[in-house]
C-alpha cells in the first residue's frame, strides 16, 4: 500500500500537480511500517567506588544499615554466594538480618543508608577467628 502511495506521489508530480503529490508522499509516510524500535542497551552496572566497596567486604566484616526511618542497625556479613553473588548478613545474635546483592549494597552506601563499621568488636574477632579456623580444620580433615 505504501508503495502505491509512493508510485502516486512520483505520477502527481510528472503531472506537475505538487498538492496531489504531497498528499500521496504524506499517505505513503502514514503508510510505511514503523521502524523496528531500537533495542534497548543492558543497563550497565553503574561502576563505583560504592560498587568497589560493596565487592571488597569480606566475612566477619560488619555494616551499619539505616531503615526508611533513620533507625540504625548493625549487621555482620555472614557469607557470601560464589554463584549468586548474594550477601548474607547476621544480627549480634547470629541470625539472618539481610539478603542483599553488591548492586543493591552499592545502592545503600551510595544513598548513605549503608556504612561500614571500621572497629570490630574484640569477641567477635576472636569468634570469628576461632569459627574460621575450625571451618579450615573441617575442609582438611574432609
Amino acid at each position: 500500500m505504501a508503495e502505491q502511495a509512493r508510485a502516486q506521489a512520483e505520477v502527481a508530480k510528472a503531472a506537475g500537480d505538487e498538492a496531489a503529490a504531497t498528499k500521496a508522499e504524506k499517505l505513503a509516510e502514514a503508510m510505511a511500517p514503523a521502524p523496528p524500535p531500537e533495542p534497548e542497551p543492558e543497563r550497565e552496572l553503574l561502576e563505583d567506588e560504592y560498587l568497589e566497596i560493596a565487592r571488597s567486604l569480606e566475612r566477619g566484616m560488619w555494616v551499619e544499615f539505616a531503615d526508611d526511618d533513620g533507625q540504625l542497625s548493625f549487621a555482620k556479613l555472614a557469607w557470601v554466594s560464589p554463584l549468586r553473588g548474594t550477601y548474607l548478613f547476621t544480627n549480634r545474635q547470629g541470625q539472618k538480618a539481610l539478603s542483599i546483592t553488591a548492586e543493591e549494597l552499592a545502592g545503600l552506601f551510595r544513598d548513605d543508608r549503608a556504612r561500614l563499621v571500621e572497629a570490630e568488636p574484640l569477641i567477635d574477632r576472636a569468634v570469628s577467628s576461632m569459627v574460621a579456623k575450625m571451618e579450615d580444620r573441617f575442609i582438611e580433615a574432609a
